[in-house]
């Protein structure tokens, strides 16, 4: 007669390799696009926007007018 537990040991390994076949066999993914370059600064123009803010705005405290009006100008 046919020992069909031979035939089943015989079976568990060549199981684990199909798995790992089907796991390996994923392509590569895409390569993320790069992103563009970051935008130049602008030295003058950041410097009249903190001397307008230093003369302009004396008063920043936190949740003062002066401080919604920095929030603001920042925001724009």
């Amino acid at each position: 007669m046919i020992d069909f537990r031979l035939y089943r040991l015989a079976f568990a390994p060549t199981l684990v390799a199909v798995i790992a076949v089907m796991f390996s066999l994923e392509g590569a993914p895409d390569a993320l696009e790069p992103a563009g370059p970051p935008g130049t600064f602008d030295a003058d123009a950041a410097t009249a926007t903190a001397r307008h803010i230093a003369t302009d705005i004396p008063d920043r405290e936190p949740g003062s007018p002066g401080d919604e009006e920095t929030a603001d100008l920042t925001a724009q």
